[in-house]
């Protein structure tokens, strides 16, 4: 493999860049959907507006970059926007876009549960629904029970969701030991 030559690729859409003067920054993180934010100098003006007239939120985005002969994939997510610039003589397109942003906000579940279901298999139900995968499992993340319980008390009302908070306790303890006392509370109805 040649380490001294750069090598990069960017697409948007059906456009595919690999010539062109590209910067680019990408943020991951745990904690929230991962961003990229990309400039790219020197389109023709029927490449600018094929970029910035794509449809949001559904248009294939991806960043690849390496040396020649090795490129590795960086980013892949969902089109956010497509802003045009002039500095000078020269134009640009700045991109900026989601990873599975359209996913998690278009994906529907509607199955039921048989009694016993532990919250492992519901979240992971979810997680296939939208395409991604379960990442840490379920019992490192108690937050994501206090997000279930507030959901679950806006669609089945309070007595339902007293017995779930009664039966998730029980589930939990008896599958990983004490509920942590760091565990969120459930919100209040």
């Amino acid at each position: 493999m040649n380490l001294f030559r750069r090598s990069w690729r960017v697409q948007v859409g059906e456009l595919v860049t690999e010539g062109l003067a590209v910067k680019f920054k990408i943020k991951r993180s745990l904690a929230a959907v991962g961003q990229c934010e990309f400039t790219v100098y020197g389109l023709n003006e029927d490449h600018r507006r094929e970029v910035t007239h794509a449809p949001r939120r559904t248009t294939f985005v991806e960043v690849q970059a390496g040396y020649e002969g090795g490129r590795s994939t960086l980013f892949r997510g969902d089109l956010r926007k497509a802003v045009p610039a002039r500095e000078g003589t020269e134009w640009s397109v700045t991109v900026t876009a989601g990873d599975g942003e359209h996913a998690i906000r278009t994906a529907r579940v509607s199955r039921s549960f048989a009694a016993g279901a532990t919250l492992e298999s519901v979240v992971r139900a979810i997680a296939d629904a939208m395409g991604v995968g379960l990442g840490y499992p379920v019992r490192y993340i108690p937050e994501l029970f206090a997000l279930l319980t507030a959901m679950f008390v806006a669609l089945a009302g309070k007595n339902s969701a007293d017995n779930f908070i009664a039966y998730r306790e029980r589930t939990v303890s008896a599958q990983y030991g004490p509920v942590p006392p760091n565990a969120p509370t459930p919100p209040q109805v």
